[in-house]
């Protein structure tokens, strides 16, 4: 009889009334569900569900929110939810100063501090099972400045441990289908730090503030994403540029990812993980693997794997900043980037998406040894580089200026460099032009000394090995756009075949020591 009369649209109605009620007061807001089916007094399918928040505006919104609970729940004080299934449902969070508009339900599932309320009934979470399924969050954060637009196809957790109190989740699985991520960058509301030293140095900089200042813990043993995107947007942005790199509006797209054995401690994110896609300029991520580790100061690859349509980087990678959301909408002068390779192919193809300057190169290098800096200031130890047979550098360099090429200063330290004229005028496509003297007659070339300057403005100091002799230099050399070279510094060469060098036969072979000017 009591199955039948909880059939009966009346009891149903009347079950409907009495959650609502006591969530509505518990709550103090607003609750309220269209239909309810109940199912072995354990299950419930809300249909219509409608929580506003203290503002009176929504909150949460579900088309259809399915629930696992304590058995017999309307007659207990102690309420487990168990499974929660939302589909076709909206989550709008917005604040406007230091308080969320759903802290209330935070602190409503965290019970109470002090002394347990028994006059009153207590809803846990004791989660096991989440299914989501066309789902978007709406985040509006003017307090930060940051509004996130958040959105999933289908989402599936299957959870060991869900403790609110205890504040420990381990998860089994996690299945992110179809999600979507956008994010927008504005000046908040939140005054301005005024308690720091502004003549301090880097190191003290404020970084970014602790992501899980609650102390939560979170495991997960297997998570995968299938067709993501992400998108990072600042204000005041220009217009998006088309095949090169944008710190301004990245979108990435096609995101595949697998992370193994997942766990957040303190403000640490660790994984093992495994990850595709491609940016919205068409630079394209055929995987990325590695030991990752994520913190509010640093992203770090160790085992670092990275495959591109024409490079292969690996061994170790970190990007350190003071504020990621920030600094990343400023790639390249604020994040410090700290790399080790070996073994690695690099494809000047890939070098010219973020340094568009160099795309005539044509070239692909393999890398051994050590990165660190900004884009815009980036030095490199113990490198040894080669491309094909007639280019090797062994030696230390320094690179400030970069993305623009022919404003980078050079400051290269080599103990070995083989190349050639041909090889060289690539790089430096300006050799080209200059007939008088004869540069192309240097055919193969070993240097071992320094190089400091601009690729049309330097000064070479070292030991210049060329098929038409041996040249000592410290010369300042100049390669103006229109016109011949300048030189001028001390040269000294013994048996240095100048008739080819200027092109005249009537000029043999010389041997000087002195200053030169021209």
């Amino acid at each position: 009889m009591l199955w039948i009369l909880v059939q009966t649209s009346f009891f149903q109605n009347y079950i409907v009334h009495r959650v609502a009620h006591r969530l509505s007061k518990n709550l103090n807001t607003t609750v309220s569900i269209k239909k309810i089916d109940i199912e072995l007094f354990d299950k419930m399918d809300l249909q219509g569900l409608l929580i506003l928040d203290h503002k009176k505006d929504t909150l949460l919104y579900a088309g259809d929110a399915k629930v696992t609970i304590t058995d017999w729940f309307f007659f207990k004080e102690n309420i487990s939810l168990q499974y929660i299934g939302l589909y076709d449902a909206f989550v709008n969070l917005y604040r406007t100063d230091s308080t969320w508009n759903y802290q209330f339900l935070v602190d409503y599932f965290s019970g109470p501090k002090k002394q347990k309320d028994t006059s009153s009934t207590a809803i846990n979470l004791d989660l096991k099972v989440l299914n989501l399924k066309n789902v978007k969050v709406w985040q509006r954060d003017e307090w930060r400045g940051e509004n996130i637009l958040a959105s999933v196809a289908q989402l599936n957790i299957h959870a060991d441990q869900f403790d609110i109190n205890k504040k420990v989740i381990r998860i089994s699985s996690f299945l992110l289908d179809h999600p979507s991520f956008s994010m927008y960058d504005y000046t908040g509301k939140e005054p301005a730090d005024t308690t720091s030293n502004r003549n301090t140095d880097s190191s003290s900089i404020k970084t970014d503030t602790p992501w899980n200042s609650d102390g939560w813990q979170l495991f997960v043993e297997n998570l995968s994403l299938k067709d993501g995107l992400a998108a990072i947007e600042k204000q005041g942005s220009t217009h998006p540029l088309m095949n090169v790199f944008d710190d301004s509006h990245i979108i990435l797209s096609d995101i595949n990812a697998t992370f193994k054995n997942t766990s957040l401690i303190n403000d640490t994110l660790k994984a093992a993980i495994s990850v595709s896609t491609k940016d919205r300029g068409g630079f394209v991520i055929k995987n990325l693997s590695g030991q990752w580790k994520f913190t509010p100061q640093i992203m770090e690859f160790k085992n670092f794997d990275l495959r591109t349509n024409k490079s292969h980087l690996q061994n170790y990678f970190a990007m350190h900043y003071h504020h990621f959301n920030d600094d990343m909408q400023d790639f390249v002068h604020a994040v410090n980037l700290e790399a080790r390779f070996e073994n690695s192919i690099l494809s000047s193809e890939d070098i010219a998406y973020f340094a568009p300057d160099v795309h005539t190169w044509n070239t692909v290098f393999t890398l051994n040894g050590e990165v660190h800096g900004t884009i815009d200031n980036l030095s490199a130890r113990k490198m040894i580089i080669s491309a094909g047979n007639e280019n090797y550098l062994d030696g230390n360099v320094s690179l400030r200026g970069l993305p623009d090429i022919d404003k980078t200063f050079i400051d290269l330290r080599a103990n070995e460099l083989r190349t050639s004229y041909t090889e060289l005028s690539k790089l430096i496509p300006s050799l080209k032009g200059i007939d008088q003297p004869k540069l192309s007659a240097f055919g193969k070339i070993k240097f071992s000394g320094s190089y400091t300057g601009y690729f049309n403005d330097f000064v070479t100091y070292g030991t210049l090995s060329t098929e038409i002799g041996t040249l000592q230099t410290d010369l300042h050399l100049k390669v103006p756009s229109v016109g011949k070279p300048i030189y001028q510094g001390t040269l000294s060469t013994n048996d240095f075949q100048l008739g080819k060098f200027i092109s005249n036969s009537a000029i043999g072979n010389i041997s000087f020591d002195g200053k030169i000017k021209g």
